[in-house]
């Protein structure tokens, strides 16, 4: 925005009706008031961006005429601390809490998926088990009783189970 021109905030025409505010102005920031022989302009959040020549008047023949003028300077102490909403810093804020909220996200998902693998390996058969009773506390169902194969020529065959 050009800040070289004076721009209009707020216009009153009548002290018993309340003002209009002009183009790129907001009531929630600004409000203008008069009390018949004088006209205030309360802002309600000062920023640093605020300093500035603030301009009292009116058009005549559509020419602003100045009536009164005042420098408005906003300083910061180490008592007052005066707050500036900025969109870059917000939008950062937001981005760096989305990112934190999906790696958060992303370690408890590997956590739980490494917890259930885990869960699901198999136990490796020693030379001495019987492959018969090795598998049968994991399917879940005991071999045929007339089955007599020896060990030794049995082959081993592990499946997964989705």
């Amino acid at each position: 925005q050009n800040r070289t021109q004076p721009r209009c905030i707020s216009q009153m025409f009548n002290p018993l009706e309340p003002a209009t505010f002009c183009s790129g102005f907001q009531n929630e920031k600004f409000e203008m008031q008069s009390n018949i022989s004088t006209v205030f302009l309360k802002m309600k959040q000062v920023g640093l961006s605020d300093s500035g020549l603030y301009f009292c008047g009116f058009y005549m023949y559509r020419n602003p005429v100045i009536v009164d003028a005042t420098y408005l300077e906003v300083q910061v102490t180490g008592d007052l601390r005066v707050e500036e909403f900025d969109g870059v810093k917000n939008l950062m804020s937001v981005t760096l809490a989305a990112l934190t909220a999906f790696l958060v996200m992303v370690v408890i998902c590997l956590a739980v998926k490494i917890k259930k693998l885990q869960k699901g390996l198999v136990p490796v058969i020693s030379a001495t088990s019987s492959p018969v009773s090795s598998f049968t506390p994991l399917l879940g169902f005991l071999p045929p009783p007339d089955l007599d194969i020896p060990s030794s020529q049995t082959p081993i065959h592990v499946f997964k189970c989705l």
